[in-house]
């Protein structure tokens, strides 16, 4: 395998990665935010560009069930939604409700 067989190896094993990206019931969710935000980031290093709104649906459709309500009142009349706009309300959500989250926000 050569150099330039490696490196498309990699990259299209992180967004294989990101792609397949699910938060399991229960697991936190800074951490789950953090494992996205590193995988867009590693793309980024490889030249790689997601789209923002790219982004946004991945993280939305990385939830488990229990964020489907959020989800929905996200979504509604909403023409472009930020990924920095739905960490923020993931993030919100998480603390009100009293569910443990450890993530620092990464501008992806």
């Amino acid at each position: 395998m050569d150099v330039t067989q490696i490196g498309e190896y990699y990259y299209i094993k992180i967004e294989k990665d990101l792609y397949q990206l699910l938060m399991d019931e229960g697991s936190d969710l800074g951490d789950h935010i953090s494992e996205f935000n590193r995988l867009v980031s590693q793309l980024l290093s490889v030249d790689v560009k997601l789209e923002e709104d790219v982004q946004t649906i991945l993280l939305l459709s990385s939830l488990p069930k229990l964020y489907e309500t959020l989800k929905t009142i996200l979504l509604i009349g909403k023409e472009k939604l930020l990924v920095d706009d739905v960490i923020s309300n993931l993030m919100d959500s998480s603390r009100v409700n009293g569910t443990s989250s450890s993530v620092v926000k990464a501008k992806v």
